[in-house]
Formats: C-alpha cells, sequence, structure tokens
C-alpha cells in the first residue's frame, strides 16, 4: 500500500489539490473490497485491528481489554467502569494487538439515540457558555446524526513509529464505521493539558476546536471539546496536503463501503 502510494505520489504532487480527492477516491475504488462489518484488517509490522462488542468478548479477553482502558492507577476507575456499562452493548469498541495478541491501542465509536446520550453530554461547560449547564448536542448540529469517539488509548510501551501506526490504524477502522453508519458529526474531547493530543486531532485530523471546554463530575480537569464535520471531511480531508491525500486514501482502501453520502 505505502509503496503503490509512493508511486501514485509523483504523479499527484504534479497536479492541483483540487483533483487529490478524486484521484483518491479512484485509487480507493479500484482496491479489493475486503472491510465490511465487523471491521476487521491487518496493519504493518504483524499489526491487526478487530471490531468487537465488549458484552460478546470471550471472558479472559474483556478482563484484557478492561485492563488496559482503565488502568489501575485511573482516578476514579471503579465509578468510570460502571458509568460506561450503559454503552457496552450498542458501542463499536476497536482494538489493536501486536502479533502476540497483545493489546496496544482501543478506542469506541458511540452512535447517539434517543434514547442513549453521548459520554459528553454528561460533561459541564466551563467556558464558552455562561451557564455551566450541560453540554447540548442538538443546539451545535440539530437533529443531524452525531457519535463520540471514546476511550482512545494506544500503549506506552512501544516505539514512536508504531505510535503512528495503532493512531493510522484506529481512524481508519473509526471512518470505516463513520460511512457505515453514514454519521454527520464526531465528537472527541482531549486533556486541556495535553498539546501534542489537541495538535494530532485538530491539524492531522481535521478536527474543529469548539471552542468549548468541559469537566465532568466534581473533577476540576478540563477537557477540550473538539467536532468533526464528516461532509467536509469527506469533500477536502485529501486536499489538505500530500500527507492528508496518503492518509485518506489509506482510509478509504480496502472498504466496502467508500462514500459518505448523508441525505440533505
Amino acid at each position: 500500500m505505502k509503496g503503490n502510494l509512493r508511486r501514485l505520489g509523483k504523479i499527484v504532487r504534479k497536479l492541483d489539490p483540487k483533483w487529490w480527492d478524486h484521484i483518491s477516491h479512484v485509487y480507493s475504488f479500484f482496491s479489493r473490497p475486503f472491510i465490511g462489518s465487523p471491521i476487521k484488517f491487518k496493519g504493518p509490522g504483524g499489526l491487526y485491528i478487530e471490531e468487537f462488542s465488549i458484552l460478546e468478548m470471550p471472558e479472559l479477553l474483556r478482563r484484557q481489554f478492561i485492563e488496559f482502558c482503565y488502568p489501575q492507577d485511573l482516578q476514579n476507575r471503579f465509578e468510570e467502569i460502571n458509568c460506561d456499562r450503559q454503552y457496552w452493548s450498542s458501542a463499536s469498541t476497536f482494538l489493536v494487538f501486536d502479533e502476540n495478541a497483545k493489546i496496544l491501542g482501543c478506542s469506541q465509536y458511540i452512535v447517539r439515540n434517543k434514547n442513549l446520550k453521548l459520554p459528553v453530554e454528561y460533561g459541564r461547560t466551563v467556558e464558552a457558555i455562561p451557564d455551566r449547564g450541560h453540554f447540548d448536542i442538538s443546539q451545535s448540529v440539530g437533529e443531524n446524526k452525531s457519535a463520540e469517539i471514546y476511550r482512545l488509548r494506544r500503549s506506552f510501551d512501544v516505539s514512536k513509529r508504531i505510535v503512528g501506526d495503532i493512531v493510522n490504524m484506529l481512524f481508519k477502522a473509526l471512518w470505516a464505521k463513520i460511512v457505515q453508519t453514514q454519521t454527520a458529526y464526531v465528537y472527541i474531547t482531549c486533556s486541556g493539558d495535553s498539546k501534542e493530543l489537541f495538535n494530532l486531532y485538530s491539524h492531522r485530523l481535521f478536527f474543529e476546536d469548539t471552542g468549548i471546554r468541559m469537566s465532568y463530575g466534581q473533577n476540576p480537569k478540563k477537557w477540550c471539546l473538539l467536532r468533526k464535520d464528516c461532509c467536509l471531511h469527506e469533500k477536502r480531508f485529501a486536499t489538505l496536503s500530500y500527507n492528508h491525500f496518503q492518509m485518506q486514501t489509506y482510509f478509504r482502501t480496502n472498504l466496502k463501503q467508500k462514500r459518505l453520502c448523508i441525505a440533505t
């Protein structure tokens, strides 16, 4: 894949970026479409990713996931786990494994519905909205279908190169799920203290900073709220830079369903 993209890059770099998204679609259209639902694919260096329902996981794997996603030093660990149980029957949970089946990364994708609020809707706004009330998604995106990327974690016992592979695989799987569910807006939060994560989400992954800062429960820690306009991503992401072209083409390649088509 990388070798083919490098060869394609020699051509793409000579063209006006307005054509890059079209070329990305054409390239991915002719790739072998084997990634459907549940999502599962291989990555470099023996890595692979699978989509799970937590309640249907083998017991040993579920324990391994809980230990990875909710480490022992997590503040209010048991309260966090108990709070998240409401999502276990509906969330798509992605796990990245190494060749020895050790978990190196995870993320959940939660789609909002009438009976289930997103985790972000339990947060209280501490900046940008004076009344410090709970965040109201409907004020931001109306009745458009929305989702949240939740519990995104990766191992700290791997090299920087492997970290990049883990992140790329997780967001390829998440983009596939966005397309499958035809979701219009996706939210993600990151620690207000982490400039590295903020830059990853806002610059590399094209999330918009809403300007809203949030806190949860009695914890005063601030979280940055970011949002992705998925239709805008579909149109513009591949044209932002050559690195974004490569990334979007990787996201689309081998998907059974490649285009995001939301009725307006």
